[in-house]
């Protein structure tokens, strides 16, 4: 990893932080909810969360609809935490 790579990483994980601070409390559930399915033992389980987790792709990155103001911040840090 290059020194550049190094600081922007850290910077996004500052940036990351921050952001998911500020979410609300559902947010934030459901995004616990979606790492415990993903992180499973359980294939079925973690199998649902892969599929919950490609639907949430596809509505943020393919989707036809522009997304509300509000939720832009969430679809640019998306897709920050999927380059």
């Amino acid at each position: 990893m290059s020194a550049q790579t190094a600081k922007q990483a850290e910077s996004n994980s500052v940036v990351i932080e921050q952001w998911f601070d500020e979410l609300p409390w559902q947010a934030k559930l459901a995004s616990c909810l979606l790492n415990q399915l993903l992180t499973a033992d359980s294939e079925r389980l973690s199998g649902i969360g892969r599929r919950i987790l490609k639907h949430l792709h596809n509505d943020v990155i393919e989707t036809d609809a522009l997304p509300k103001v509000q939720d832009m911040s969430i679809r640019e840090m998306y897709l920050l935490l999927s380059e």
